[in-house]
């Protein structure tokens, strides 16, 4: 392997407004696509510069790094020189990321109008789609959440009464936590992670009993609901080498429209610019009954303090993590499923969903 040295990562972003909110999601938005695409640990970036053009006054860029949870990485904020004609409301950064690849292994990421900036690099850089899915295409929805509040079950649901494709990404990351217990890789070892997400396969087969997992062509659909890797997935799915592969393949089946994709950054990270984002919740009581329920309904002999126990340490670990924590996205409709059945969600989901779905259908 090549000896490390210091790369420059360049990214723009176009901004709404001039107001805090926007530039720090802007900003968020793009620092977190340029981690995806590249794979990079915040540990190893020397530095950020962030420029900002001089109709950006309302927030420092850079504090949208911190909210990430970047909190060693020097951070500067500077004024973009003010050239006439050129695109308003653009956030800039240079990223200083100590690397062994190579100037043309690097992913510069350049979002909404800021693709006017590096045409060059916005065909190589196989950008996000500006919308949900292309026009005639069915809509993207994102369902989110924490572990337990009925994502995988409400989506299904969702997506089978639409007739869309149910996308489950963290099935994606279960099945390479499997793969890493049956090899005897320790999660926490990061490199051996990363290897093995680049040389693994991983497949979502849609049929009429739900969408198969499969590894290396192997079902694996029940495995990965094992309780050693309900305890080892987070940590798994928190690496940011293992999850720009997997990231890749998510976005490109969400791109062709008409989907429901279900994880815990799909509407932050995965496709932050979904048609219509959901962020499903439910009481923590609520939510280790239903885990208790499944894996005794799947087999597993487990003790209701051991359910608790993963839940909440899940819970620190997805939303403390510096890679894609599990956050509220932007935009989306928060939903409190304690109590409710799996019908009424769903009808709550297309209801607020209605006007996207409806437009969609008529375009």
């Amino acid at each position: 392997m090549s000896r490390p040295v210091v790369r420059g990562v360049r990214g723009a972003v176009s901004v709404t407004e001039n107001t805090r909110d926007a530039i720090l999601a802007a900003t968020r938005r793009l620092l977190q696509e340029l981690q995806a695409r590249n794979g990079f640990d915040p540990a190893d970036l020397a530095s950020i510069i962030f420029t900002a053009t001089p109709d950006l006054n309302a927030a420092f860029p850079a504090e949208a790094a911190r909210q990430l949870g970047w909190t060693h990485v020097p951070l500067l904020s500077s004024v973009e020189v003010d050239v006439p004609g050129a695109p308003p409301r653009i956030v800039r950064v240079l990223v200083h990321w100590n690397t062994a690849r190579t100037a043309e292994e690097i992913q510069h990421v350049y979002l909404g109008e800021a693709r006017s900036l590096r045409p060059d690099l916005v065909e190589s850089g196989a950008p996000l789609p500006a919308g949900g899915a292309g026009e005639g295409a069915g809509a993207v929805i994102t369902i989110d959440g924490p572990a337990g509040a009925g994502k995988s079950t409400v989506a299904r649901r969702l997506a089978q009464r639409l007739g869309y494709l149910y996308i489950d990404t963290g099935a994606m990351y279960r099945a390479l936590t499997l793969a890493a217990l049956r090899r005897g890789v320790s999660p926490d070892d990061e490199e051996a992670l990363v290897r093995l997400a680049s040389t693994v396969r991983i497949e979502l087969e849609p049929g009429p009993g739900g969408t198969r997992v499969l590894l290396d062509g192997e079902d694996v659909t029940a495995e990965i609901r094992h309780p050693d890797v309900n305890r080892a997935v987070s940590q798994v799915s928190g690496i940011a080498g293992v999850r720009a592969p997997l990231v890749e393949q998510q976005r490109r089946l969400a791109g062709r429209g008409g989907v429901v994709l279900e994880g815990r950054d799909t509407g932050t990270h995965v496709m932050p610019t979904a048609d219509c984002k959901v962020y499903l919740t439910a009481t923590f009581e609520e939510r280790v009954r239903r885990r208790h329920a499944d894996l005794r309904q799947q087999g597993y002999d487990v003790d209701l303090s051991q359910v608790e126990a993963d839940i909440a340490g899940r819970d620190r670990t997805d939303s403390t993590r510096s890679v894609a924590p599990l956050v509220k996205p932007e935009g989306a409709v928060v939903i409190d499923s304690t109590g409710l059945t799996v019908d009424e969600v769903v009808d709550r989901i297309l209801e607020a969903c209605g006007p996207t779905l409806r437009e969609r259908a008529g375009s």
